[in-house]
C-alpha cells in the first residue's frame, strides 16, 4: 500500500497535535496538513496533496458537515471521514446522506481511526452503529 496523505480539521490545537503524532507513527499514514477551521481547509485544500480529510463536526463558524460539502464540491474524489465526540444516530445518518466515507467516535481507540483510514483509502466505507 502506498502512503496515505491525510489532512486533519479540528478547532482544538491539542487534538490536532495529538492525533497527528499518533497517526504519523503508523506505517503508511502521513499527516500532510492540519487546520483549525473548515474555512482554512477550504481555502488551502486544493494546494495540498491529500487523499483524504478527517474533520470534527462541532466547530465554530462552519461545522464539519458544511466543510465536507464544500470540500467535496472542490475535490469530488476526496475521501472524507468524520471524527467527533458527537457520535449519534442523527450524525451518523447525516454523514451517510452527504456520502462521506466514514464516521468514527473520538472515544474510539486509535486503531479504529487507522482502520477507518485504510478501509476508506482502499475504496470502502467505515461506519459503526451508534
Amino acid at each position: 500500500m502506498s502512503e496515505i496523505n491525510v489532512a486533519l480539521i479540528d478547532d482544538h490545537e491539542v487534538v490536532l497535535q495529538g492525533l497527528s503524532a499518533l497517526l504519523n507513527s503508523h506505517h503508511g499514514i502521513n499527516i500532510t496538513s492540519t487546520y483549525l477551521s473548515g474555512y482554512d481547509a477550504i481555502a488551502q485544500i486544493e494546494k495540498d496533496n491529500v487523499d483524504m480529510v478527517i474533520t470534527d463536526i462541532n466547530m465554530p463558524e462552519i461545522n464539519g458537515f458544511e466543510t465536507a460539502v464544500e470540500l467535496k464540491r472542490l475535490l469530488p474524489e476526496l475521501k472524507l471521514i468524520v471524527l467527533s465526540m458527537e457520535y449519534s444516530e442523527v450524525h451518523l445518518n447525516k454523514a451517510k446522506e452527504l456520502l462521506l466515507s466514514g464516521y468514527v467516535s473520538k472515544s474510539a481507540p486509535i486503531e479504529d481511526v487507522v482502520s477507518a483510514i485504510k478501509t476508506v483509502y482502499s475504496g470502502g466505507t467505515y461506519f459503526r452503529d451508534v
